[in-house]
């Protein structure tokens, strides 16, 4: 960015260009240009690509490089980039930077992430309860040297989008690939809305810890647990359920009350009736 002298220095040129001359002022942190030099500029807002729009680039990039990329691995690269063209191309460059063999292993490798079919399947074994097959999917992870923290990001983000489709049943997210949505639409349809939003409360708050936490394994093992456990308490709506209104219990112990007396009155009745005879 320029210093503020710089920018003044700029003021009159803009205000007065040469006519051969086109300035374009490309920046991501718009908030930090003087409002000076903002009032004399058109504004044009660049908007997020598609995951597949990203990928489809980085191969056609590929080809132009004579670089094999399959699709697999460009829409690795397309998905962290999250929307940016700009990023994408830097993360492209790291790729190629490692020869011209370009595998799914040497991109996990390059960008420290894991395959998402992986962290979907751990929030499956989550949903589920499955503690022990959840453990050992982030003993993986860890053999693996995946960041903790970018899988944790991955599962709330997760949670969010399948809470999102179990909302309204569509979603506009150009990051998202067709396999993503049809896996978050096939979860919106076994679990229940307060699962959900349970489960995004506890991971925002659990998750939270990892970026301070002594040993980032442990933190998240623990977490894991946690949520596997949270997963099989019943919700409030259900505690609810199970319980009887104050009503009904006055009424059922009075009910109690009278079939005692009924019961009372008649054996009364019978030692009367001996004792008649």
């Amino acid at each position: 960015m320029l210093s503020k002298a710089a920018f003044n220095a700029l003021l009159k040129t803009l205000e007065e260009p040469p006519l051969d001359v086109l300035f374009i002022l490309a920046t991501t942190e718009t908030e930090k240009v003087p409002v000076t030099i903002l009032s004399r500029c058109q504004h044009f807002g660049l908007k997020r690509l598609s995951v597949n729009d990203i990928s489809e680039h980085l191969i056609k990039i590929s080809k132009l490089e004579k670089i094999n990329l399959d699709q697999e691995c460009s829409m690795m690269i397309a998905r962290s980039a999250e929307g940016s063209v700009r990023d994408a191309l830097s993360l492209l460059d790291n790729v190629f930077a490692r020869g011209n063999n370009i595998t799914k292993d040497l991109v996990k490798d390059v960008l420290c992430i894991e395959d998402f079919s992986n962290i979907l399947q751990l929030f499956k074994f989550i949903c589920g309860a499955e503690v022990e097959k959840a453990l050992k999917s982030v003993e993986k992870f860890y053999i693996d040297g995946c960041s903790f923290e970018l899988i944790a990001r991955d599962l709330l983000d997760i949670t969010y989008q399948v809470t999102r489709i179990k909302c309204s049943n569509t979603i506009d997210d150009n990051s998202l690939t067709d396999y993503e949505l049809e896996e978050y639409r096939n979860f919106a349809k076994f679990l229940d809305m307060d699962v959900l939003i349970r489960m995004y409360e506890f991971m925002e708050k659990y998750f939270s810890e990892l970026s301070n936490a002594f040993d980032q394994k442990k933190s998240f093992e623990m977490t894991v647990m946690r949520l596997c456990y949270i997963i099989l308490l019943p919700s409030p709506f259900e505690s609810e359920k199970n319980k009887l209104p104050k009503d009904d219990l006055f009424e059922s112990d009075l009910d109690n009350t009278k079939k005692k007396e009924k019961s009372i009155n008649e054996e009364e009745k019978k030692i009367e009736k001996k004792l008649a005879l």
